[in-house]
């Protein structure tokens, strides 16, 4: 679970409006050799994603 907070800690998320609808952008600030850390980022991207389809 630590592991999981550490993760989004170093997540950016923005929201913008573009051409009148509003999206969000998800930014890794991870450190590339940190395969776990990336790993999670990676799961929570992918059920972001799910969840705006």
């Amino acid at each position: 679970m630590n592991m999981f907070i550490d993760a989004l800690k170093l997540i950016t998320i923005t929201t913008k409006t573009v051409n009148g609808k509003v999206v969000s952008e998800i930014k890794n600030n991870l450190d590339p050799e940190h395969k776990e850390l990336n790993k999670i980022y990676s799961d929570f991207q992918y059920a972001v994603d799910g969840l705006s389809l």
